[in-house]
């Protein structure tokens, strides 16, 4: 072979994509630089997925400045591995004594990853000091989120749009709220305190099993109709413990000493949510408020029994 033709196809394979044994495509601070993680990636930050697949860090990622963002995927159907490895920058958001947030330093526009596809896992990692967002997935739908921990956001932890899933993830110290999500998103084993917003804010029809929310600057829990909330410790937010609208239902929560109302229906209707197994203390506006709200077994309010 030509020696010239040698050189040409060895940089052809060296701007493509690093593949894996298993077919993973790899992504690193070095790969990052070069480009060519995807069609369309350009040399440097941010990182573009444009293409469906499987892919993998193997090592960490630095956000180059609060502006920019980590990584793009512009493309429905890609699993990103984040392999243990973090993604970093440099903002950072202090709590007082009573671990609330007090301000936060280094803010900016960029995030960690930004998705405009549907049909998207993150998984195992953290992303700490974005300058906005750690993940910002408002479009699109189908997004899976597993044993990601976040914080130190100069915005929101993480925004997903419709139809999510959450497992085993923690979320705090961001300058926001810890979560946003649209409707039906299911949360399990997950957290979200020390925001600066909300801990979780979300839509209708949402599902919360065996989460912590706490120390939030507004409320812990506040989402739409039909929500359904069970095994949740929700206590020391600002505003109200757990804040629910029609047709929803509260189970087996221990909801604690929040500035507002430990757990507050909204609807204007009587009696079409419910709440049992709870127990609802140390509130400071009311125990449990909301005439939609009726009790469909034991609670314990502070001494008594039967909740007003």
């Amino acid at each position: 072979m030509p020696r010239r033709i040698f050189w040409l196809l060895l940089s052809m394979v060296a701007a493509g994509p690093a593949w894996a044994a298993d077919g993973k495509i790899l992504i690193n601070h070095d790969r990052a630089l070069a480009g060519g993680v995807s069609v369309g990636d350009s040399a440097g930050y941010p990182v573009t997925i444009s293409q469906s697949g499987h892919y993998l860090l193997t090592g960490n990622l630095t956000q180059p400045d609060a502006n920019t963002h980590v990584i793009e995927i512009t493309t429905d159907r890609v699993m990103l591995h984040l392999g243990g490895h973090s993604i970093l920058g440099s903002a950072f958001c202090s709590v007082d004594v009573n671990s609330r947030i007090t301000g936060c330093t280094g803010g900016g526009t960029g995030s960690g990853i930004v998705a405009t596809g549907s049909l998207i896992t993150i998984r195992n990692g953290l992303i700490n000091g974005m300058g906005n967002r750690a993940i910002d997935m408002s479009v699109g739908e189908g997004f899976t989120i597993r044993e990601v921990a976040i914080s130190h956001s100069g915005g929101d932890g993480i925004v997903l749009g419709g139809v999510s899933f959450f497992f085993d993830s923690a979320i705090g110290r961001n300058g926001g709220s810890g979560i946003r999500i649209g409707d039906g998103a299911r949360l399990i084993n997950t957290t979200a305190s020390s925001n600066g917003g909300g801990g979780l804010v979300g839509g209708v029809g949402i599902t919360v099993q065996n989460g912590g929310f706490s120390a939030n600057i507004v409320d812990g829990i506040s989402v739409g109709n039909a929500a359904f909330i069970d095994s949740a410790t929700v206590f020391a937010n600002l505003a109200s413990g757990i804040e629910v609208a029609l047709t929803s239902k509260v189970t087996n929560s221990l909801i604690v000493t929040n500035a507002g109302t430990g757990l507050l229906f909204t609807g204007a209707a009587v009696g079409t949510s419910g709440y049992a197994g709870n127990v609802v203390n140390f509130n400071t506006t009311a125990q449990v408020s909301g005439a939609d709200g009726i009790e469909l077994g034991t609670n314990i309010c502070g001494v008594d029994t039967t909740c007003p």
